[in-house]
């Protein structure tokens, strides 16, 4: 559960979405974002903004 994006996907947008100039927000359940915190970091290393459902911002952590 929960791996095609944190795996393949999420890997492959913040450079499409850099290329483009987009600073999107990304909507990540607290239980993926605890499996998978280099993703997390990454989104956040970029300017992204990381959040999730249980406690607020994930990039502040």
């Amino acid at each position: 559960m929960g791996e095609y994006g944190p795996k393949r996907g999420a890997p492959r947008m913040p450079d499409a979405l850099d290329a483009a100039g987009v600073r999107p927000s990304w909507m990540i359940p607290a239980t993926v974002a605890e499996r998978y915190p280099e993703t997390v970091r990454d989104v956040a290393a970029r300017g992204h903004d990381p959040a999730g459902g249980r406690s607020g911002p994930l990039g502040a952590q």
